[in-house]
């Protein structure tokens, strides 16, 4: 980033950049008056806008209503969302590392 605040969909670049964002928010706290996470939201919605909202963001922003329709039959859910199958699978389909465990 250059100091220079870029258009939306114009650079997949910062989208790539963007992209790794943990969300931590160490920047507000690095840069003070940092409107990092601002830039972030705009940036993405209007790339999103433009390329198409990625199937990832898509599921993990309406997890309130999967988790809704999902708690009748939770306890199959959760044994087949912990297989290894469906954890390579939710790999490929959303980028859900295979190797991560559930929250605690």
């Amino acid at each position: 980033m250059t100091g220079s605040s870029p258009r939306p969909g114009d650079d997949h670049g910062v989208y790539e950049t963007l992209d790794l964002c943990l969300e931590c928010r160490a920047c507000k706290a690095e840069a003070r008056g940092s409107r990092y996470g601002s830039l972030q939201e705009r940036f993405l919605a209007g790339y999103w806008q433009s390329y198409g909202t990625p199937l990832h963001a898509k599921m993990l922003g309406n997890v309130h209503t999967i988790a809704k329709l999902g708690s009748p039959v939770a306890s199959i859910m959760n044994r087949v969302v912990a297989s290894g199958p469906m954890r390579h699978f939710n790999e490929a389909l959303f980028g859900i590392d295979h190797r991560r465990t559930r929250l605690r």
